[in-house]
């Protein structure tokens, strides 16, 4: 039967694939989505060249490296992540 008291993930996800941009908490701040907090981190990471890419507001590969690069210039934790010490280290709160 359909509903058994399980979770059914939502359409479109392949659970064969173990990989997804967004797959993690992201620390919001404001009153903005999650895609809005990483286009602007992905702003702020390309204004001071560690982001060379689009500015897409997904999380992919590029912009967790240039995150670890910024983290790791920062002192911050190296996580890839866009975490609390890293949005108050770019200036966006």
């Amino acid at each position: 039967f359909l509903d058994a008291g399980y979770w059914y993930p939502a359409w479109g996800y392949d659970p064969s694939y173990n990989y997804y941009d967004q797959d993690g908490p992201i620390y919001t701040y404001g009153n903005l989505l999650p895609d809005q907090v990483i286009a602007n981190v992905q702003a702020v990471l390309q204004d001071a060249g560690y982001y060379a890419g689009p500015v897409t507001g997904s999380l992919n590969v590029e912009t967790r490296a240039a995150l670890a690069n910024y983290q790791r210039d920062q002192g911050l934790l190296i996580t890839g992540a866009i975490d609390q010490p890293t949005i108050e280290s770019l200036g966006l709160y």
